[in-house]
Parts: structure tokens; sequence; C-alpha cells
């Protein structure tokens, strides 16, 4: 008995391993599989759509039927909604995507989760749904700083800035192309840098900001200004930029007009061509019909030297655009059908394409009716088959391509199933106990993890009472100052109220005293009347004292802040009688009380309300103390 039961544990042992090594096994060549197609997935975005759904489709139900939830299933739903994010249909690429930020979500991938907001970002602005495009931007930013992905943390400032453009919000726009530019400033990223200022400059010139445009456009020309192949590179990039996203075509010509000089300087000849090319088209555009013949021929001269029959077709078809445009039908029809001959000798479809339908154009301009619908038919016929015959083609090339890694595959995956079955039937029993094993490993793992949660929760929970009682502690602290400084301005305001009583109440006692000593100095003997004209001097001298003015001034200022430099701005001219006048009505006072205060007449008092109303620029509906009011 004692020698059999390390024997079972140790079978039990390997019974294990080999389960876990065949698991481990078939999920990495699945992944492998499921990789391999996501990366041509990747791959045809550029070259053909159709492919590339197919490719991610293939990824993203292998990914189903093993039911995988990591990485590259993530991946796998992700980019497959690009591809039909490229394609147009919006719809579609929302679910796809969806679905990866959901499992990234599950698996805490925090890349998955900040390529499938950002890309939810592009799509929601597609569809108008601004609020969405926002908060799915604001999430891609947060996720790129936590990988401080500095790179991609600029694309997704550049991606929120353009939902804030297409909502007409430019300030918040221009604050994220900002942002994005100092990210690629801080990374020496050139071509970030370029296309930052390019972004920047178009928001500017769509604000009608042209100075500030030139600036930034200025800034992009002197980075790709170094004279290499490179720069001009960069110059014709961002022409095309310019010229077919941006619809600038003067912006555009510029940039080509820089690449051609250094083309020409570095001695480039296909360089050159190129760049007399664009600036041709760029010129049709504009109407600047002559110039843009001879940019045309001399980029079809230089591909005839080059004997660069593709790019002939190409040019030529442009030259037919500006007979057709300048209403010279014989030459236009001469180098459309030349294009379309060199074109289908190379197989150029895109020059194929574009120029049967110039010449429907054409002949349906000059009242050919018959020879139009037939150019009509074959551009029709011809546009059929780029979408069907020529995909499957490609489609088959590559299942050829890739038939025998697909059947190793098939190989491989057979010779596990055939080991999975001879394990089976050998040690069932075996399995069973490692199954229950398992399971009861897998139950604990499960009670552990919510005993866990269970404890976070609480955690939380009280955590939110902690911060419920301080906000309100500070709350109450807010409200027992707003009482303190509420009681203080009622305090000042009393004060002020009665030093104003006590001046009316002076000036009205020292007035009364001096008409009764006039009285008296009318009947005063010689020797008394110069006794009692110095009394009646000192009283006006009391009466116009300044003293207690800048008493009462202290007091106004501190209840109504700034009150006297708002009325310098609105008239720097008032004088101090128009400032006392504007206080004591500010305080409520009526014409008799302020002609008590200031010891004139009520009439004196009503003339100097109405130059002050006039001082301020008021009309005559305006009411001088509701002005007063509201300063």
């Amino acid at each position: 008995m004692n020698l059999k039961k390390p024997f079972i544990l140790q079978m039990l042992i390997m019974i294990v391993m080999s389960l876990s090594i065949i698991l481990d096994c078939k999920a990495q060549s699945v992944n492998e599989t499921i990789k391999d197609y996501t990366q041509k997935c990747n791959y045809y975005w550029r070259v053909d759509l159709d492919s590339a759904i197919y490719f991610g489709h293939k990824a993203v139900n292998l990914a189903n039927d093993n039911e995988l939830q990591n990485d590259e299933a993530a991946k796998a739903n992700m980019f497959l909604g690009v591809s039909f994010f490229y394609q147009g249909d919006y719809d579609t690429a929302i679910t796809y995507i969806e679905k990866g930020l959901g499992i990234s979500e599950e698996i805490e991938s925090i890349w998955g989760q900040g390529f499938a907001n950002n890309m939810l970002t592009i799509l929601m602005r597609k569809k108008d749904d601004f609020e969405k495009s926002i908060d799915f931007g604001n999430k891609t930013i947060e996720l790129r700083k936590i990988t401080k992905d500095t790179f991609n943390l600029a694309g997704a400032h550049n991606n929120l800035a353009s939902t804030y453009k297409a909502m007409g919000d430019y300030s918040k726009a221009i604050e994220n192309l900002s942002i994005s530019l100092n990210l690629h400033l801080k990374t020496n990223d050139t071509i970030g840098i370029i296309m930052g200022h390019g972004n920047i400059a178009d928001l500017y010139l769509e604000m009608q900001y042209v100075d500030l445009a030139k600036e930034h456009i200025d800034k992009a020309i002197i980075l790709s200004k170094d004279g290499t192949l490179e720069s001009a590179d960069n110059f014709l990039i961002l022409g095309d930029i310019f010229h077919t996203n941006y619809n600038k075509p003067d912006t555009a010509l510029a940039l080509y007009k820089n690449a051609l000089a250094i083309y020409a300087n570095i001695g480039i000849d296909d360089g050159v061509a190129v760049a007399n090319e664009n600036i041709g088209s760029t010129l049709l555009d504009l109407h600047d019909y002559e110039n843009a013949l001879d940019h045309l021929r001399l980029a079809k001269n230089i591909y005839q030297d080059l004997d660069d029959i593709s790019q002939i077709a190409h040019v030529d078809m442009s030259i037919g655009n500006y007979y057709q445009q300048t209403k010279n039908y014989d030459s236009a029809t001469y180098y459309l059908d030349n294009a379309l001959k060199l074109a289908r000798k190379t197989n150029r479809s895109k020059v194929i394409r574009e120029s049967l339908g110039l010449l429907y154009i054409l002949n349906k301009e000059e009242n050919k009716p018959s020879i139009s619908l037939d150019y009509l038919e074959q551009f029709k016929n011809f546009s059929d088959s780029i979408n069907t015959s020529t995909t499957y083609e490609k489609m088959a090339s590559l299942e050829a391509k890739y038939k025998t890694a697909e059947k190793e595959n098939t190989i491989i995956q057979m010779k596990y199933k055939e080991a999975q079955n001879e394990w089976k039937q050998k040690l069932l029993s075996i399995v069973i106990v490692s199954i229950l094993i398992l399971v009861f490993i897998i139950a604990i793992a499960i009670f552990i993890k919510r005993k866990k949660e269970i404890e976070i929760a609480k955690q939380k929970q009280q955590l939110l009472i902690s911060q419920k009682k301080l906000a309100e502690t500070e709350i109450e602290k807010q409200k027992l100052v707003q009482v303190e400084m509420a009681n203080d301005i009622e305090h000042k305001t009393k004060q002020l109220s009665s030093h104003a009583l006590h001046m009316m109440q002076k000036s009205k006692m020292l007035q009364e005293v001096k008409e009764n000593l006039d009285e008296s100095i009318k009947n005063a003997n010689s020797e008394n009347k110069q006794d009692l004209r110095k009394i009646s001097r000192l009283i006006d001298q009391n009466l116009k004292t300044e003293k207690e003015w800048e008493l009462f001034k202290m007091y106004f200022e501190q209840v109504n802040n700034n009150f006297y430099s708002k009325l310098k701005e609105r008239n720097p001219d008032l004088s101090q009688t128009d400032i006392r006048m504007c206080s004591l009505i500010k305080l409520g006072l009526n014409l008799k009380e302020t002609a008590s205060v200031l010891n004139v007449a009520p009439n004196t008092v009503k003339n100097a309300r109405y130059r002050v109303k006039q001082k301020l620029g008021l009309g005559a509906d305006d009411a001088l103390s509701e002005f007063i009011e509201g300063l």
C-alpha cells in the first residue's frame, strides 16, 4: 500500500502537466494564427479594403470559435472595425470596436482600451454625436497618460481638437492642438510638428485669423526647409493635405513650389516631374490655365525622358482635363484617348476609370449621345470589374500564398487532438480527479476574490462617508464665514449711516446758529459786529471742513468696494462735489437730506444731480439713482 501512493501521486502530476502543455500549445497555436490574420488585415488597410475585411473576419471568427477573451481577440475585433471605418460603414465599425473595447476592459488591457476609445472618438464625430466623441476622446487622453505614450497622446489631443472644431468650439480646439504640438516638440517628431502647425493654421484660417494662420504655416515650411530629399517629400505630403483634404489650393501651391526648388537643386528628376504635375493640377483648380499647361507639359517631357509610361498616362489625363475645361474638345479627346490607351497598357486602373469618366462628360458636352453613352457603359463595366473580379483574384492569390501555412496548422491541431483522445482513453479517471481538483482551486480563488471585493467595497463606503463628513464640515465653515461677512457689512453700513446722519444734524444745527447769528449782526452795535462776524466765519469754515468727508469716504469704501474707481472709469473728470453727490445717492438720501449734508439749497442739489447725469453719459430716460445702485 505504501508503494502505490507515491506512484498514483506521480501519475496525477504527470497527467496535470501533460494536459497543461497540450492546452497551452493549442492556445498558442490559435493565438499565432489570429495574430497572423490580424497583421494581414492591418497591411491591407492601405492596399485593398475587401482583403482587409476578409482577413479581419477570419481572425474574429477563429477567436469566437475558441471563445478567446485575450489581447489577440480584442485586436482582431478592433482591426476589423477599422477596416469597416475606412470603407465608410461606420455602424458596423462601431459594433466591432465596441466589442474589442469590452474584451480590453475585461482583461484590463490599457493599450486596447486606448486604441478603441480613440477610434470611437473619430466614429462618433463622423456620426455627429459630439457629446460621445468628446467623452471617448477624454478617456483616450487619460489612458495614453497612464501608458506615458507621448506620441499617441499627441494624436489623441489632435483627434479631440477635430471634434471641438466640428462643433465650432474653437477655443477648446486650439487648446488641444497646442497641447498636441507641444508633445510633438517634446519628442522632436518633425512630421508631427509640421502637421501640428498645419492643423493650427487651418483652424486659424477657418476663424479668419489670417496672420496667425500664416505664422504657423511658415513655421511648418521652415522646419522642412533644410534642402534634403526628405524635406522635399514632406512639402509634397503637406501640399497634398492642403490641396485634397483641406481644399486650400493656394497653400498647397506654395508647398509644391518649395518642393520643386529642392528637387531641382539636388537633381531628383522624378521629384521635379511630380512637383510640376502637382503644381499644374493645382493651377488648373485655380483656373490659371496658361501656367497650368506649362507645368503639365514640363512634367510630361521629364516622364518621357525617364520612359515612365504610367506617369505619362496620368499627366496626359490632366492635360486632357485642361483642354476640356478650356472647351478645346479635339485636343481634349486626343490626350484623354492617349491616357486611356497608356493606362490600359500599364494597368493603371485609376487613370482608366477617370479617363473613361472624363470622356463620357466630354462627349456629352459635345452633344454626342451615342459615344457618350458608350463611354459611360465602359466606365460602369470597368468599375464593376474592379470591385468584383480583381478582388476575387487577389483573394485567390492570397489564399494560395498562405495555403501551406494553413495546412501545417491543421496537421498540428489534428495531432494535438489525437494526443488528447489517447490520454482520455487511458487515464480518464485521473483526468476526472484533476478536473475536480481544478474546480476546487477555482472555487477557492473565486471565494477569495469575492471576499476581497466585499472588503474593498466596505473600504470605499467608509471613504465616501468620510468624504461626505468633510464636505459637510467645509460647508458649515463657509456658512459661518458668510454670516461673519454679512454682520461686518451690516455693522459698517450702520456706521456709515450714523456718520452721514451726524454730518446732516451738525450741518443743520450750525446752519441754524449761523442764521440766528446773522440776524444778531444786523441788530448789533458797531463794537460787537466785528466779533460776531468772526464767529460767523468760524461757523462757515466748520461747515466746509474736509475731515468729516474723509472719515465718511473711509466708511463708504469699506461697504462699497471700488465704487469711486468705477465712477472715475466712467468719467475721469468728475469733481469731488460730483463724487460726494453720487455717494449720498448710493446711501439713499433724498434731495432735502442731501442738501442738508452738503449745506446747499435743494434746487442746487437737483441741478448738481442733472450735471452728474450728463457727465456720466446717461440719457434723458435713464435714472441716475438706478445707475448708481448698479455700480
